[in-house]
């Protein structure tokens, strides 16, 4: 009987330990991406992702250059948003976007910047 109990608490012990090393990694982006460019919008695609990884830095006073709050500072800034957060992956600072997020990002920087 006690080598029951003994195991049953080093099964819950063990249980307790693998589930709570779960990492969760939140996705901003749409869970299906129509690569064509007619259909990337900044609303619907782009937009949720300079909120949650770059306007905490690119914001008037802020650390980063430039205001993303304001589009005309995207356009102006898509040839070195392409290369830092897309090609190189070295933005945003606070931790790495997607694989899905960086191709998005790319495919409307390639496709003319469409809807902001």
């Amino acid at each position: 009987m006690k080598i029951i109990k003994h195991l049953f608490w080093l099964i819950s012990f063990v249980l307790i330990i693998v589930f709570s090393c779960k990492k969760e990694v939140f996705d901003t982006t749409p869970d299906t991406i129509d690569p064509a460019c007619d259909t990337i919008t900044y609303a619907k695609h782009i937009q949720a992702i300079f909120v949650q990884k770059c306007i905490s830095c690119h914001i008037d006073g802020g650390t980063g250059p430039g205001d993303y709050t304001k589009s005309e500072n995207i356009k102006n800034q898509k040839d070195r948003i392409k290369v830092r957060a897309v090609i190189d992956g070295t933005m945003p600072e606070g931790g790495p976007m997607t694989k899905q997020e960086r191709e998005l990002l790319g495919k409307w920087i390639d496709c003319g910047t469409k809807g902001i």
